[in-house]
């Protein structure tokens, strides 16, 4: 958060910091919500399908001068589930039970989301593959046509950032992170590259935008748009091919940041619109829905998948993690290998259940065995298919053992929570 790598170009203007610096003196004594969203500037990066978020009513989060649909209002006839829905004041505060019939909706049908804002880093060249190994410690020389998940670190061995790499070629690659932490992510990158001159490293982010298409239904709504097979024999887990869909050339990858099957579709900027409208159109009769990333999020914490910023911090390793298995043990000529080999498991992020259904945790809530507190809650939510709040915290080792009674302090009372074994909801079909 004190990175100054993180800001995007426009965070530069004059009007930009006339306007946050002088609201920002305003609030300087305000109690601020964790889910405050600035007011000005705004809509300062859309993605091509914008008009028709709008047109179903999106509600928007600003992240790093881009709006990002948390919820549509034109689902709030959808059936909720039985539980989850009902929340304290300051919880219910810019939250919506549409995003848990949003959920619903793509555990039972499908859903599109939004993957317009991911931030694209191309590298590129003789010694583009050399320069990854330097800074991820995961495995990333795979065939062409494959895609990883990776991990950058620190020079301690902490988890500096995850990213998903697809290899475009045999010395091309793309990079795909995060909106808010793309910026600081390619400052990284490059900081530690330059000793590889043979390789080019370039934002490329304007050039794409991708649509995401999960849940059970997605197949049969994809195929009779596409141009090609579809099915897990051709585009295995964790691969891509390009598709044309609709008569739009695309990138299709096999992976899910849901737990559901589906696939992300990654296109030209210029073709965004109209491959919304073709998947719209072909998953009407389908029951699909646009879905926000509110519901990503919950969706998300059911399945076990960490989020940047959050669950994964520079202080914490991939072993603490819970993802020691994204680090290739073959070799160490990456970024922390010498420190990461040294490192003791202080401390693991667990998965813990509240025992009273009525409280909602939103992260940042210490963490309490008896009257100790030995960590802080990481992410919360409720997961509306495992029908119980989910929320994930590092605490000591010997305190991450599924059964473990624990407490979570939420505006000065104790909650009670138990660590549990994940995902919540069962494979759901992933690897």
């Amino acid at each position: 958060e004190l990175d100054v790598n993180r800001f995007a170009p426009h965070h530069r203007a004059r009007s930009f910091v006339l306007q946050r610096g002088g609201q920002q003196y305003r609030e300087v004594y305000d109690i601020i919500h964790p889910r405050y969203q600035i007011s000005a500037p705004r809509s300062m990066r859309r993605t091509p399908w914008y008009e028709h978020q709008k047109r179903l009513g999106a509600h928007f989060f600003e992240s790093n001068g881009w709006e990002r649909a948390q919820w549509y209002t034109r689902n709030q006839d959808l059936p909720l589930p039985e539980r989850g829905v009902s929340r304290d004041n300051w919880s219910s505060i810019e939250w919506s039970p549409i995003a848990a019939a949003e959920h619903v909706a793509t555990r039972s049908r499908a859903a599109l989301f939004d993957l317009g804002t991911f931030m694209r880093i191309e590298i590129s060249g003789p010694d583009a593959l050399d320069a990854l190994h330097r800074i991820c410690c995961s495995r990333i020389d795979r065939p062409e046509g494959r895609v990883a998940y990776a991990l950058m670190l620190n020079n301690n061995g902490g988890i500096e950032s995850d990213v998903t790499i697809a290899r475009l070629g045999s010395d091309r690659f793309m990079i795909m992170t995060g909106s808010a932490s793309g910026p600081r992510d390619l400052a990284w990158i490059r900081r530690n590259t330059r000793e590889f001159r043979a390789a080019r490293i370039t934002d490329v982010s304007s050039s794409w935008c991708a649509l995401a298409v999960w849940g059970p239904k997605a197949i049969e709504i994809l195929q009779p748009i596409a141009e090609s097979p579809i099915d897990a024999l051709t585009l295995p887990r964790y691969s891509f091919q390009e598709v044309i869909v609709a008569g739009i050339p695309t990138l299709a990858i096999n992976m899910s940041y849901v737990g559901e099957p589906g696939l992300e579709l990654h296109t030209s900027t210029e073709y965004g619109a109209a491959l919304w409208e073709a998947v719209w159109a072909s998953g009407e009769k389908f029951g699909l829905v646009a879905a926000g990333a509110a519901a990503m999020d919950s969706l998300r914490l059911e399945v076990g998948y960490r989020a940047l910023g959050s669950d994964l911090r520079g202080e914490y390793s991939p072993s603490e993690a819970g993802l020691g298995f994204t680090v290739d043990s073959s070799r160490s000529d990456y970024i922390g290998a010498s420190s990461l080999a040294k490192r003791e498991v202080m401390r693991r992020l667990a998965c813990m259940t509240a025992l009273d259904p009525s409280v909602m945790f939103l992260g940042k809530e210490p963490i309490f065995d008896g009257e100790t507190v030995v960590g802080y809650v990481s992410s919360a939510g409720f997961g509306y298919t495992a029908g119980e709040l989910l929320c994930l915290g590092y605490v000591p080792p010997h305190l991450a053992e599924p059964g473990t009674d624990l407490a979570v302090e939420y505006f000065g009372k104790r909650y009670p929570v138990r660590v549990a074994t994940e995902p919540r909801v069962g494979n759901l079909g992933q690897p």
